[in-house]
């Protein structure tokens, strides 16, 4: 690391520290606060460089904007969800079979780590875009693999076929502009998109209820959740009013529900 590298970390984190300090953890502040705050130290800090050292703090995870004008402290990791061989062999064949092509891959897998009862059953989602879905729907069921294969299976689908499987492949359009991330050079869906697509598809019943919020507040227990991100692509799928309904009646911290009031207004 550059001398120019461990001198922007080291204020970096006496920020991160002072900003804890100032307003707690997972605090919320707003951007009249926070321009008020840095002025204290630096009375000639202009408007346009307070900007700028905003959007740095957000980048390197100190702060995480939650919605316009409104950040959140951050001290929890982003999730980071264990990739198993399987996983990790689909989306390398995938890859290899259509070069170029946008997609990702998870498991309900994923969620275990917040649930009370594990499941017995598993399944495994590709995701693709809309003109390659059926491209791959068709690779994966003429592949060897001799898991059952569903094309974007309806509820009422899942409940006839499913019971008898304990790990399945679902492939599914995925949503343009959907929140992912690259891990481990797989491409995965953030853990936000996750958690709009368990509270607003159909095929998740069994995750709804006690279940669901039970995962949604052990996620925000133990990870930091970008509610702007979530907030974008439940507005992009046209659900973002059921997500407010279910963070009201949901454990979550205080910035969550800071977060709702703010939005709604």
């Amino acid at each position: 690391m550059s001398h120019k590298n461990a001198s922007r970390t080291r204020k970096n984190t006496d920020i991160a520290e002072s900003l804890k300090s100032e307003f707690g953890v997972d605090g919320v502040v707003f951007g009249n606060d926070l321009y008020a705050f840095m002025k204290r130290n630096e009375p000639d800090l202009q408007l346009k460089a307070f900007r700028a050292r905003v959007g740095n703090l957000v980048k390197h995870g100190i702060l995480m904007n939650a919605a316009r004008n409104m950040y959140v402290i951050t001290a929890k990791p982003a999730f980071s969800p264990n990739l198993d061989q399987g996983l990790t062999r689909l989306y390398g064949s995938l890859g290899k079979k259509f070069p170029g092509m946008l997609f990702c891959v998870w498991s309900t897998s994923f969620l275990f780590e917040f649930m009370e009862m594990l499941p017995t059953k598993r399944w495994d989602f590709v995701e693709v875009e809309k003109d390659a879905v059926f491209a791959v729907f068709r690779m994966l069921q003429t592949g060897p693999s001799r898991r059952r294969v569903m094309f974007d299976p309806t509820a009422r689908e899942m409940e006839l076929y499913l019971p008898t499987e304990t790990h399945v492949i679902i492939v599914r359009t995925l949503v343009s502009q959907s929140p992912v991330m690259t891990m481990q050079n797989i491409r995965l869906p953030m853990i936000e998109k996750i958690l709009v697509d368990l509270t607003i598809d159909s095929i998740f019943k069994p995750f709804s209820g006690n279940t669901l919020r039970t995962i949604w507040s052990r996620v925000f227990e133990s990870y930091a959740v970008n509610l702007s991100a979530l907030s974008r692509y439940a507005s992009r799928r046209t659900q973002l009013q059921p997500i407010i309904e279910l963070m009201k009646t949901t454990d979550l911290p205080s910035y969550a529900r800071t977060w709702i009031e703010e939005i709604r207004h």
